[in-house]
């Protein structure tokens, strides 16, 4: 086996020539005539080389991401209206309109009749718009001296049970089926007094020259009634209480008008007027 060696290269000395012929390149060599600064940068390149093929080799590929498609997203709680004049315009991104509705108004709401008796019947009238042209329907409330009595759809109302002087009141709710509007109230209604009335009809009952007459009355509202004569001859009375009439019959006075009122005290009465014939 043939054995090559390299001998190391002398140090230079200054001053000194190097050793070796003096047609050789100053840069040293090897035995092979390649300058060592190629080696060098060879070994260098090779290094980096294979360096970038181990890289390029271990490297993952860095994942594609491809571009989105435009995606178009229905909101799944908006539902579009049937076409109707109550539709509110889309919006500039051309949504679908959004339904809404206008609550109705009460106009005016009043009791009648306005001068109810004990014993009436009640009935509230109300009138309302609706922007939308829908029907609207009440609800109504009847109040009695500030207390709610009854609610409900019936627009009617019973004062049986009642007394004199109450004071009623009925507030209505409009709704068109989708919305309520704001409640309105009535002016309230008195319950009046009512008249009494006479019921007996004209005595000519004459006994002794006496002439007598039981008038009798009756009041609707159990008021206590009081008597008078407004017009009668001389010497006729009557009772305040009872309302009986006498008269010693004159013959001076063959024929005489007679007027009696019947009255509650509470402004109402009642009239009755006759006339009586005497005979001589």
């Amino acid at each position: 086996m043939k054995i090559v060696s390299i001998d190391e290269e002398p140090k230079s000395r200054p001053g000194r020539a190097n050793p070796r012929s003096s047609g050789d390149s100053p840069v040293s060599s090897n035995s092979q005539g390649i300058p060592r600064y190629a080696k060098i940068l060879f070994a260098a390149a090779a290094v980096m080389m294979v360096g970038w093929g181990i890289s390029a080799l271990t490297a993952e590929p860095a994942p594609s991401v491809p571009t989105p498609a435009p995606r178009v997203t229905a909101n799944p709680s908006v539902t579009a209206p049937e076409p109707s004049d109550r539709e509110a315009p889309g919006d500039i991104n051309g949504s679908a309109p959004a339904a809404y509705d206008d609550p109705p108004r009460v106009l005016s709401v009043e009791i009648s009749p306005a001068r109810p008796h004990l014993g009436d019947e009640l009935e509230a009238r109300a009138v309302a718009f609706d922007a939308n042209g829908d029907p609207v329907e009440f609800t109504y409330t009847w109040v009695v001296n500030g207390e709610n009595a009854t609610s409900g759809a019936d627009s009617k109302f019973s004062t049986a049970g009642l007394h004199k002087r109450d004071r009623i009141v009925v507030r209505v709710v409009p709704s068109d089926g989708m919305s309520k509007g704001v409640e309105a109230s009535s002016q309230p209604v008195l319950i009046t007094n009512r008249p009494p009335e006479i019921t007996s009809v004209p005595s000519m009952k004459v006994a002794e020259g006496v002439y007598s007459y039981d008038v009798k009355a009756t009041d609707p509202d159990g008021d206590p009634l009081q008597f008078r004569l407004t017009q009668s001859p001389e010497g006729m009375t009557i009772q305040p209480d009872t309302g009986i009439i006498t008269w010693r019959i004159s013959t001076e006075h063959p024929s005489v008008d007679i007027g009696v009122v019947a009255a509650d005290g509470d402004g109402a009465e009642a009239y009755q007027q006759f006339k009586l014939s005497v005979g001589k």
